[in-house]
Order: C-alpha cells, then sequence, then structure tokens
C-alpha cells in the first residue's frame, strides 16, 4: 500500500512516502522552495517523494494529511475568544486567515493536486500522528509516547500506551509550567521500556535535557517532533488505520542527497566567483585539513553527504567551530547571522566518546536521537554558555565515516573530542540544499572556509 503524508498550511510544510508501511522518502518543502519554514502545499516536496519512491500520483492508494482543519481551528478560536476585549485585532485577523480554503476545501485541494479521487483523503488527528512518528520509529517495543502540542493559547499534554498492537491514548490534559516534572512523573507509572517524546515543547534542549538526565529509562525524540514531522506521522497513522497492525518501527529516512558530483561542483564554484584552494585525494587528507583549519581557530562550512531529514538532526551540512574559543557560539551565530543560536546549536562527538562528553548513559542508538544533556568538560569548552543543555550529535563511523574522521583529526589536534556544529543555513534561510546553496551561506556569512566534496573553497575571487 502506497500511502502519501502532507502537512501544510502552518510552518514547515513537507510530505512523506510510505510504501508497503515502509517510510522510503521525507522531506520539507522549504528545502525546495528555499522559503524559510515555507507553509504552502507542498508540491515541490510531494513529486520529490514520488520520483524517490518511482511513483506516479495514480499509484498513491492514500493520502493522509497531518490534523483536522475544523478541529485546529476551534482550538484557536477559542483561545482567541479568551483575549477578545483586549486584542480584537488578532480575532480579526485569525478569521481572516482562516475562513475560506484552509478550512474547508483542504481535501480538494490536495485530490486537485494529485489529480485523485477526494476519497482517498484523511485526516489525521494531530496528537495521533505525533505520537505515531515518534513511536514507530523508535527502538522500543514498549513505550510511554507523551505529546505536548498546540496553539500558543491552548498546548495540550496527551499521553499514549506504545505496544506491539499500536497506540492507545490513555489521557489528554493541560500541562502545567513545569511539564518536564509532569512527564518524569507519568513516565515511571507506566511499565514502559522507554519515553517517547513529540510535539513542538521538546524543541528545547533544555526541557529535553532535565527528561534525558532523570528519566528512570532511556529516552527517544525524533529529529522532527513538530510540524515538520506531521507527515510522516499522518502516514505512520493512515497506515495503521487501514491495516489493523502497526507500521514497522524503522528510522525515518535520511531524503537521498544530490550526489555530490565534483563537476557539478567546480561549475558551481565557478559561477559563485569563489576560488578551490586545494582538493583532496581521500578522507584521512581531507579531515586533516580541515581539522587544521579548526585548531587555528577558524569557523568552517562543511557539506557532504546526504541532507538531514530536519536541521536539528545530526547532519553532515553545517558549520564548525572549536568549542574551547572564547564565546565560539557567538561567534558562529554572528558568522551565520542568526538571532536564535541556542535552540540550533549541537556539540559533535564520537558516538563512542559522547558519554565523556556529556552526562549520558553509555552511547547507544536512542541517545543519537535523545538530543540534550549537560556539557561535562565545561572547563574546556570556553566558548559555551556554562550549565546550559545542548543537543548531542553522536556520529557513528558506519553512518558518517568522513565526519568521524574528523573527529578523530580534531582530537589528535587539540585533545577536544567535541566540535560546537551549527546547520548550514545563513540567517532566516533554510538549511542548504545544494552546492550552490553552500556557497551562498559562505559567500555572505563570515565563513572562514568551506569544505564542499573533496574541494576547500577560498575567497580569493576567480576573474
Amino acid at each position: 500500500m502506497n500511502i502519501l503524508g502532507l502537512t501544510f498550511d502552518d510552518t514547515d510544510a513537507s510530505a512523506a512516502l510510505l510504501i508497503d508501511g515502509i517510510p522510503v522518502a521525507a522531506i520539507q518543502e522549504e528545502r525546495l522552495s528555499r522559503i524559510s519554514h515555507d507553509p504552502s502545499l507542498p508540491k515541490n516536496a510531494i513529486d520529490y517523494c514520488l520520483k524517490q519512491g518511482g511513483l506516479s500520483a495514480g499509484d498513491i492508494d492514500a493520502v493522509a494529511f497531518f490534523g483536522n482543519p475544523l478541529v485546529r481551528f476551534d482550538r484557536i478560536l477559542r483561545g482567541r475568544l479568551r483575549i477578545l476585549k483586549r486584542h480584537g485585532g488578532s480575532f480579526r485577523a485569525t478569521l481572516k486567515g482562516w475562513l475560506g480554503d484552509r478550512l474547508f476545501e483542504v481535501r480538494s485541494r490536495i485530490a486537485e493536486t494529485l489529480e485523485v479521487d477526494e476519497r482517498l483523503v484523511s485526516y489525521a488527528p494531530r496528537p495521533d500522528a505525533l505520537a505515531a512518528a515518534s513511536f514507530q520509529t523508535s527502538p522500543f517495543e514498549r513505550a510511554c509516547v507523551i505529546v505536548v502540542d498546540g496553539p500558543r493559547n491552548d498546548i495540550r499534554m496527551s499521553v499514549f500506551k506504545g505496544a506491539d498492537d499500536g497506540l492507545k491514548n490513555i489521557a489528554v490534559g493541560h500541562p502545567g509550567r513545569d511539564f518536564a516534572e509532569q512527564v518524569l512523573r507519568t513516565a515511571e507509572r507506566t511499565e514502559a521500556a522507554g519515553i517517547c517524546l513529540a510535539g513542538k515543547a521538546f524543541r528545547d534542549p533544555e526541557v529535553v535535557g532535565r527528561i534525558v538526565r532523570e528519566a528512570r529509562m532511556p529516552v527517544y525524540l525524533p529529529t522532527a517532533p513538530g510540524n515538520a514531522g506531521g507527515a510522516i506521522g499522518a502516514a505512520l497513522w493512515r497506515r495503521r488505520d487501514s491495516s489493523g497492525k502497526p507500521a514497522s518501527r524503522l528510522p525515518v529516512p535520511t531524503p537521498p542527497a544530490r550526489t555530490l558530483d565534483n563537476d557539478d561542483i567546480g561549475k558551481a564554484v565557478k559561477q559563485s566567483g569563489m576560488a578551490i584552494e586545494a582538493r583532496h585525494d581521500g578522507a584521512r587528507e581531507l579531515a586533516g585539513a580541515v581539522a587544521g583549519c579548526l585548531a587555528g581557530g577558524k569557523a568552517i562550512g562543511w557539506f557532504q553527504g546526504p541532507a538531514p531529514w530536519s536541521e536539528i538532526a545530526p547532519n553532515a551540512r553545517c558549520a564548525l567551530i572549536d568549542p574551547s574559543m572564547p564565546e565560539a557560539a557567538r561567534t558562529l551565530a554572528e558568522k551565520l547571522k542568526w538571532n536564535d543560536a541556542p535552540r540550533r546549536l549541537a556539540l559533535s562527538v564520537t558516538l563512542e566518546t559522547a558519554h565523556e562528553v556529556f552526562d549520558i548513559a553509555s552511547p547507544g542508538w536512542a541517545e543519537r536521537h535523545a538530543l540534550a544533556a549537560h556539557p561535562l568538560h565545561a572547563g574546556q569548552l570556553k566558548g559555551l554558555e556554562c550549565g546550559r543543555a545542548m543537543r548531542c550529535h553522536a556520529v557513528d563511523r558506519k553512518d558518517d565515516p568522513l565526519f568521524h574522521a574528523l573527529l578523530i583529526a580534531f582530537r589528535e589536534r587539540t585533545g577536544l573530542p567535541a566540535l560546537l556544529n551549527a546547520p548550514l543555513a545563513l540567517g532566516k534561510e533554510p538549511l542548504a540544499e545544494t552546492p550552490a546553496d553552500a556557497l551562498r551561506s559562505y559567500i555572505y556569512g563570515g565563513l572562514d572556509g568551506l569544505a564542499l566534496g573533496d574541494m576547500m573553497v577560498g575567497r580569493k575571487l576567480t576573474l
């Protein structure tokens, strides 16, 4: 059965494709449209997923949309009514933004775009879809699944029991200010093997960091816990709803990258006016050269391998800097022209040394995705805010041998087991998807170099 999951008309529109219960493609629209947090109907993402699956629109058996527009509008409207006297303009803007095709014509818009029967389109409840996106991609057979999501003035916490026979909603309520404590207490009362988190609230590394440290069981956080993961969640929910059996619990796929062909990279560099400073033969030579630049205090762009599903995922399209440099985090944010650096930064470490740097248990599959803990080497990591939780980007040699080699080479030169990692995205632009995007981030930002394929690109202009 071929199921297409979609989310749009909110931030982070995306599409995902399941073939016989297995996720084969997933991507956010912003990565292809180059419009940050693009909310529009994801036509580019749909085409991308169908191409990756070798399908046409006529091969789709079902379409699942993330959330029910009428339910979401009702919750938003109730929240606006509570503040109507003080914010009448906000109430009118909400009505104007929702009345029309966003509220009543979602099914018909999808059917028209795909040229399929409107009856193939169904609405996946938001909490159920988010829970499916977390539990069905987790390593746990049994789990307490906690979803904290909703409009700013009507956030709700839904608790699910995840098992072999699927997900069962066992509680719904409004979380208090300290909902991390509520998550911990709720999980302790269940007989689960782990905790699965989902919802926009868990994009905050401080909240996740506390849960990871204090929980008495492993914690899993999907790489796209909010709206961006809604498409894969809706598709997984539709799979469960149609077959009576849960979908296979497999990791959400990394969207296949466009091949980094050296000829294409060379053309992109030439068109940009930049110069190729050096070519490196093999992973060891490239890793050594970049590690030397980083050890010398430079901030380097790194564009290698496949693009991640979400920019907060461990990825090989990033900007790197030595975390022992004073104010390294601020320096990297300034070079990339960011205003929201703390939530986007991570510490990259090798998987086998993650427990040396972070206050977590022995490294394993779950820790690579449950992404926050306090750095232990605070004395060495002068460029970070002391005591602040950070996401852990633990690199497995099998998954990314080049990045792993870079971390080893950097440690050999400095003694430090970590690099400060930020998505390669300039200002409010989406994560770099092509070599041209990476070059744009480099040219208009303040990075000191760019490792693009096997090349090091410099700012010496070519004539």
